[in-house]
């Protein structure tokens, strides 16, 4: 079951679908351009683009950390949960 809000539909029940495959391409397509709400978090901002990511940083400093990742490199992935953890570690 879904619920249709404008364009989008929204889906009743999250259906775990397993760990994500890493030996597999990722089609970025299915996520760009997507919009992600936060809210009483501490965030990560993983990003390749590292200037932008601390300019985003800079706004919210007592509960983001901006680090440079490709996500599509499983050792820059471990690296950036290391670092959320050590950053974050609640």
């Amino acid at each position: 079951m879904s619920e249709q809000i404008g364009e989008a539909r929204i889906p009743y029940e999250y259906k775990n679908t397993g760990p994500v495959d890493c030996s597999k391409k990722f089609d970025s397509s299915a996520v760009k351009g997507k919009t992600a709400i936060v809210t009483g978090a501490y965030v990560v901002i993983a990003d390749l683009n590292e200037d932008a990511a601390k300019k985003i940083q800079q706004e919210f400093p007592d509960t983001t950390a901006a680090i440079k990742c490709d996500v599509l490199a499983w050792k820059d992935q471990l690296a950036t949960f290391k670092k959320a953890i050590e950053l974050f570690p609640q």
